[in-house]
């Protein structure tokens, strides 16, 4: 997965960059996916709001779209292991150092302090409905987006994945160069190797033995399998 982070002060541009950048991705042909952060209590449907105070989760279904709501907030990593989207767009969450980044700013002094050496793009007062500013962005996104997996291991020589990050997007290493990977699950496909964050393998694993656990004569212990789509 592809990853984006829009960072920004309010009423710099962030919704408007975040809705262009997911149009123009769509018109190149990559799925995307957009994950926002809310610094205000989300408003629900009266139904919805009825249902959940006497429901840990509620999901709505109609014929075009599907609603889930629960109260067991996710951690932003979990949330990303279960997208299945090409490219993930996040807008907000400041602190995070993952991935590259698109500062939006309203003067040049908030861009220089918003500064991480994680950027990729900027996009000052009314960029953000530049359609060749958006373009060039999206080509940028999809040539040097990624996703780290957040974990601070050290493997890679650096004590965060943050600092990592800042060496891929200066061009002095990159995305493989995360060895953190769950080193006891391993996916391949057509004979190769597929990338899993800790996220993405505790998942696969729980799912695969929570099944194979069930049949008769199954005792725990080193399980491969493979299969034709």
């Amino acid at each position: 997965m592809k990853g984006i982070q829009i960072v920004g002060s309010h009423h710099s541009g962030k919704s408007t960059l975040v809705a262009a950048l997911a149009a123009r991705l769509k018109a190149k042909g990559a799925t995307a996916a957009v994950v926002k952060h809310a610094c205000h209590p989300l408003v629900l449907g009266p139904k919805e709001e009825k249902a959940l105070a006497h429901a840990g989760e509620v999901v709505v279904l109609s014929e075009d779209l599907t609603l889930s709501v629960s109260k067991h907030p996710l951690q932003l990593l979990q949330v990303l292991s279960r997208l299945e989207s090409e490219v993930v767009i996040v807008e907000g969450f400041k602190t995070l150092g993952l991935m590259p980044r698109i500062l939006c700013y309203r003067t040049a002094a908030e861009r220089r302090a918003m500064a991480s050496g994680l950027e990729i793009a900027s996009f000052g007062p009314g960029e953000s409905a530049s359609a060749a500013k958006v373009g060039r962005a999206a080509e940028a996104v999809l040539k040097k987006g990624f996703v780290l997996p957040g974990v601070n291991c050290h493997k890679c020589g650096f004590p965060t994945c943050a600092g990592l990050a800042a060496a891929i997007v200066a061009g002095k290493r990159k995305a493989a160069d995360c060895t953190v990977l769950d080193e006891t699950t391993r996916l391949a496909i057509d004979g190769r190797t597929v990338a899993l964050s800790p996220f993405v393998a505790e998942i696969l694993k729980s799912t695969c033995w929570g099944f194979l656990k069930s049949l008769k004569g199954v005792t725990r212990g080193k399980v491969r399998i493979e299969f034709e789509p």
